[in-house]
């Protein structure tokens, strides 16, 4: 590991960098909240019950209830394939994006 603001561009090329395993060695050594991914299970429980709380006041509404928007869907002329680092990912052509 080395600190971007101490360490000249021209120096960084010949440095030891940890490969993945070491890598992830190294933070469940230094920040236990990384360890077996904590914080992500953390955060996903986290947003798990904005759904529920989300799920629950619909629940308590009077009348017809929520009624989503029908959704249209894309056409194929409009969805650009693509890859990113996860796999394969369809991109919305209308943003421009």
């Amino acid at each position: 590991m080395y600190d971007a603001s101490l360490t000249p561009r021209n120096e960084r090329p010949s440095l030891n960098l940890l490969d993945r395993r070491d890598a992830d060695l190294y933070l469940d050594a230094t920040d236990p909240l990384l360890k077996d991914g904590f914080v992500y299970h953390m955060v996903l429980q986290h947003e798990y019950q904005h759904n529920e709380t989300v799920l629950q006041t619909l629940q308590l509404m009077r009348g017809a209830g929520y009624r989503p928007e029908t959704r249209e869907e894309l056409r194929v002329s409009l969805v650009t394939r693509t890859r990113s680092c996860l796999g394969p990912t369809l991109m919305d052509g209308i943003n421009g994006w």
